[in-house]
């Protein structure tokens, strides 16, 4: 689910979404969210077929640059929220 995705993100956890075969040829949510968000290279959605493999890509991304990730994404956040609470006050 997009949501797992979202939390192992927050928490610099290796993650991987599954799609359907069928569905595989149009990307979904959690394809669009990885290319907007996610570190190069780190794998978005997989087949069911090919779960194996991106388990595996998924494991050896380095957890370094999965925590600069994190980090990032919270940096970001703080900044917006304190734009908008400013702006609010």
């Amino acid at each position: 689910s997009l949501h797992g995705r979202i939390i192992a993100m927050a928490f610099a956890l290796p993650r991987i979404n599954l799609v359907h075969s069928e569905q595989a040829r149009q990307p979904g949510k959690q394809a669009a969210f990885a290319a907007t968000w996610e570190v190069a290279g780190m794998p978005a959605t997989v087949k069911v077929n090919e779960i194996s493999q991106g388990i595996c890509h998924a494991l050896t991304t380095d957890p370094m640059r999965l925590q600069q990730t994190a980090d990032g994404l919270a940096s970001h956040y703080r900044q917006g929220f304190k734009t908008i609470s400013t702006a609010l006050i």
